[in-house]
């Protein structure tokens, strides 16, 4: 049986013509997802994925023929830094009875027209940033 990642590889490898379609069931959507984050084959899958309905199993196939081989690059993953400390962001949403999301928007907002320190003051933390 094969795995997503086994037949992403093998678009990019070409070690083996085809899976199976029963392995392919349910994960041809991960597997476009995936070759959309490609920068190089971004467009290409724009393009083709107006087939993925119609095609159904066959379009790995398509995918296959298209993508050229050994140009796969592991991009590293980038974590996403925090904008705001933790209790920052708990204070404000217990104070204004908010959602955290809800108070990050704001928080951006404030520090437009507020100094950092003036945001922690505000709710009694003190800045370490500056």
């Amino acid at each position: 049986m094969m795995t997503i990642w086994d037949a992403i590889n093998n678009l990019y490898s070409k070690r083996m013509k085809y899976p199976e379609d029963s392995d392919l069931v349910g994960n041809l959507w991960m597997i476009n997802r995936f070759l959309s984050m490609d920068n190089d084959l971004l467009e290409v899958v724009a393009d083709v994925s107006k087939y993925f309905y119609t095609l159904k199993e066959r379009y790995y196939r398509l995918l296959y023929r298209i993508i050229p081989q050994d140009t796969y690059q592991r991009s590293k993953y980038v974590k996403p830094k925090k904008e705001f400390n933790e209790d920052l962001v708990k204070r404000y949403s217990k104070l204004y009875g908010v959602s955290n999301r809800e108070t990050i928007d704001c928080l951006r907002i404030l520090q437009k027209t507020n100094t950092v320190k003036e945001i922690y003051e505000f709710v009694g933390l003190e800045c370490k940033n500056e």
